[in-house]
């Protein structure tokens, strides 16, 4: 059995910061989009993890820069802070948004 190191405390921020986009850009705040979304995580490489997130509203996130006064705004500048890539894959029900993250392996 291959044990990782530190994947759980790396990954929930970057996790948590994706679905909670999700949620907010969803269902009853915008009536537009489908209030689903689906949360993947895979492990492409021994020594990385992928997280997606997929929802069905078709506008991209955009990274911005919030003030001090504001409570949101800081979620991708988290995500990239902490992943080694991330990125957006629109499709025709919405898009995906992926962070790629390394761990260590024991």
């Amino acid at each position: 059995m291959t044990r990782y190191s530190g994947t759980g405390e790396r990954r929930a921020p970057a996790r948590r910061e994706l679905v909670t986009n999700a949620i907010l850009h969803t269902g009853p705040l915008n009536p537009q989009a489908p209030a689903r979304c689906r949360l993947t995580v895979d492990r492409p490489e021994p020594d990385t993890v992928r997280v997606e997130v997929s929802d069905g509203c078709p506008r991209l996130p955009r990274r911005r820069a919030a003030t001090d006064d504001e409570t949101s705004g800081r979620g991708l500048c988290l995500v990239q802070a902490i992943a080694e890539s991330w990125g957006t894959t629109p499709h025709q029900h919405g898009k995906t948004v992926w962070a790629v993250l390394r761990v260590k392996t024991h």
